[in-house]
């Protein structure tokens, strides 16, 4: 028999949470973007999603996936006290294209897969067990390799004017990430007013247009800083800021670093990591 070569095309890094959460009828949170992977699944009730430019309606037994660095909220819908169960996790590879592409509805087999995963996964928050942890950690790659092979999503979208008009907006942003617009000159290029275009972008988004464009552009600067193929300053010319200066406290004020020190000590990680892994 020859030898079978084990690449892992799915490996769970780290699980920085897992909980169950019961929200009451006007639960809402405004908003977040990290650098890992976020699963939502729906116990009981409606919640409402966005995803950049996309707004679901997740039901019971739906389940979706928020890939790192990717904008998403979400708060309760159709008067329901909804159930969710969150799991946030870093994988070795980010790149899959079977996942993250809208909502899936799960069966018996993933159910017992996500709640036996919460369940081991409160008690090692107790005791820390690394037993039960690789035991999670096995549960979560199967559901991701089970998903990206078996699974095709469907999109609960809600298609409103409002909803394509926000749509537009973050595809402008996007496109014009390394330009310095200002509210005005959005409003233009997405064919709105000033003041509809802050009604919608806020009403979808949760915050202000402004303020996620330059979340946007800062979420860019990370993955250049992190590349080392340009200096700060060419970095800064390259997003449309005029002053490296602005650039730096702009940054800083958003993750705690300056571009600097964050290319600094996203190298001493990189080091230490060569160092275990020589060691291995």
């Amino acid at each position: 028999m020859s030898k079978i070569k084990i690449n892992n095309y799915i490996k769970i890094e780290m699980i920085h949470s897992i909980f169950k959460s019961n929200f009451n009828k006007d639960f809402y949170f405004s908003g977040e973007r990290h650098n890992y992977w976020e699963l939502v699944y729906v116990c009981d009730g409606i919640i409402r999603v966005t995803e950049e430019d996309k707004i679901y309606k997740l039901k019971k037994g739906d389940i979706v996936f928020h890939r790192p660095m990717e904008f998403h909220r979400l708060w309760a819908d159709d008067d329901t006290a909804p159930t969710v169960i969150v799991i946030c996790f870093s994988l070795n590879n980010n790149d899959l294209t079977g996942i993250d592409k809208g909502v899936f509805k799960m069966n018996e087999e993933l159910h017992t897969l996500i709640t036996d995963a919460l369940r081991m996964g409160e008690y090692c928050l107790k005791f820390d067990d690394q037993f039960k942890n690789q035991l999670i950690a096995n549960n979560l790659e199967k559901l991701l390799l089970t998903v990206e092979e078996k699974y095709t999503p469907y999109s609960p979208q809600k298609r409103s004017v409002g909803s394509l008009n926000y749509k537009n907006i973050v595809d402008v942003l996007n496109q014009n990430v390394d330009k310095s617009l200002s509210t005005e000159d959005i409003a233009e290029l997405c064919c709105l007013s000033t003041s509809n275009l802050k009604k919608t972008f806020k009403k979808y988004s949760g915050m202000g247009v402004m303020e996620y464009y330059n979340n946007l552009k800062i979420a860019r600067a990370k993955e250049m800083i992190i590349t080392n193929e340009l200096n700060i300053t060419q970095i800064s010319e390259k997003l449309g800021y005029s002053n490296p200066n602005y650039f730096s406290k702009a940054f800083k004020k958003e993750c705690g670093y300056t571009p600097v020190e964050y290319r600094k000590k996203h190298e001493l990680v990189s080091i230490n990591e060569a160092r275990r892994m020589i060691k291995q």
